[in-house]
């Protein structure tokens, strides 16, 4: 499957979060099978990602924007 990018470029945010505009994202984290779901607009609900069935890298991108 082809590589995947994207990059945030619109956000809104209320409060003391970080900032994610201009992140650059790469289908890379993301489990290939997930790829196609997610580019026909599937969405996942996650309540802890700490214990989430993820991939390192997916993980650690959640983290980061603070989900």
């Amino acid at each position: 499957m082809a590589e995947y990018n994207g990059e945030v470029i619109v956000e809104e945010s209320n409060g003391n979060w970080r900032s994610v505009l201009g992140l650059k994202l790469s289908s890379h984290c993301f489990p290939q099978e997930y790829v196609q779901l997610y580019l026909e607009g599937r969405v996942r609900a996650i309540s802890n990602v700490s214990v989430a069935t993820l991939t390192p890298c997916h993980l650690e991108l959640l983290l980061m924007m603070e989900v």
